[in-house]
């Protein structure tokens, strides 16, 4: 694990397409890296940060429950969050704990993945996947996920699946397409480039 602090709000992307490398501070172009390895390797990713929210640190005022209920907001708050005016999202270091949970994960993933429904189809070659996904190594479509998030989402696809009623299904799935949307590795690696 990276010792090197992370400033959330400077980052490590100076600019589109760039990276600064947070050990030794050279700053080189992310697909200059991808195109010096192999058609078959990405580029390789490590965790280093848990995004989190904090309800107390969002605002100021009273909040409304699921009920439409007025509930006071508490004042303190158990963590340190170190980034104002966030609406409420921090950033913790990733502990022994997190980064356990995320290689249990990865073994389970790799127990259960031949029982779970995910996308083992190649990416087609077309005007944007040619630049966007092949251009950068992502030849099947379950690449654009970790382990952990494959497990997660292809567990919650198998119980859709197994939903008897097709209104409440389709329902189920339309809510499920944005989660494809939004736990993807493309949108952790604009903000988190090697």
């Amino acid at each position: 694990m990276c010792k090197k602090d992370y400033m959330p709000e400077k980052g490590n992307i100076p600019s589109k397409g760039d990276f600064v490398c947070p050990s030794c501070g050279q700053k080189d172009k992310v697909i200059k890296s991808i195109r010096k390895l192999p058609e078959d390797r990405l580029l390789p990713t490590m965790p280093y940060a848990i995004e989190g929210y904090c309800s107390n640190c969002a605002g100021n005022g009273d909040e409304t429950d699921l009920l439409g209920e007025t509930v006071k907001k508490g004042k303190k708050t158990d963590h340190i969050c170190n980034i104002s005016k966030n609406n409420g999202k921090f950033f913790k270091r990733i502990s022994p704990a997190d980064l356990k949970q995320y290689q249990d994960a990865e073994r389970r993933w790799e127990v259960e993945k031949d029982t779970l429904p995910y996308p083992q189809q190649k990416v087609q070659w077309g005007e944007k996947t040619k630049t966007h996904l092949i251009g950068h190594h992502y030849h099947y479509w379950h690449q654009m996920y970790n382990p952990r998030q494959l497990l997660c989402l292809s567990t919650l696809l198998r119980a859709i699946n197994e939903e008897e009623g097709q209104v409440l299904r389709e329902m189920l799935l339309t809510a499920f397409y944005q989660a494809l949307r939004n736990h993807n590795m493309f949108l952790l690696l604009q903000f988190n480039s090697p």
